[in-house]
């Protein structure tokens, strides 16, 4: 019994640790700014942490970013200078990039062409990455009859000294956004 208590004191402090992590994590963030990736203002259509029942099969309490209605063929840019740690094609994410800043990361997803930068290029925040597109797990899914359905960036970001196991460590990244 005295076992018990003593394994659910620890994952209490463990949880409560856990908690001080992110916390102070964002507080030390709450000052830093990404540009958005695009230029113009397009509407958001799922938040971050929405459609859990999507995104548990996929070890994510939810959507793991922020997915822009960005039409087919939008320039999409770096949110910053950095080093490509990632790029290719995979179901799910479709044409991706992965890029890897002195802050963390950013990832882009669903660009209409297999990405032209490749692991180890350096990319300025001014670099163009892609065009959005409808690549890998969209909704709704691409016919012949509706070539451009669901059409749209998936932006997500990780920063570093901020854990969010519940999303592989992906926040969110609206609250760190500024206008180009």
């Amino acid at each position: 019994m005295i076992e018990i208590a003593q394994n659910k004191l620890n994952d209490l402090r463990t949880f409560a640790q856990n908690i001080l992590v992110i916390l102070d994590g964002l507080v030390k963030k709450k000052d830093f700014k990404i540009l958005y990736p695009f230029y113009g203002n397009y509407k958001i259509t799922q938040r971050f942490g929405e459609n859990a029942d999507i995104y548990k099969p996929m070890g994510y309490a939810g959507h793991f970013g922020i997915d822009f209605a960005t039409p087919f063929g939008t320039k999409i840019y770096a949110c910053d200078s950095g080093e490509i740690c990632r790029s290719g094609f995979t179901s799910g994410n479709g044409n991706f990039i992965e890029i890897k800043h002195e802050w963390g990361k950013s990832l882009y997803m669903h660009f209409k062409n297999k990405p032209i930068f490749k692991v180890g290029d350096k990319v300025d925040k001014i670099s163009i990455l892609g065009h959005a597109g409808n690549t890998g797990f969209v909704i709704p899914t691409p016919t012949k009859s509706k070539p451009y359905a669901g059409t749209h960036l998936h932006f997500s970001i990780k920063l570093l000294g901020v854990s969010n196991p519940n999303y592989k460590n992906f926040i969110d990244p609206h609250d760190y956004l500024k206008v180009r």
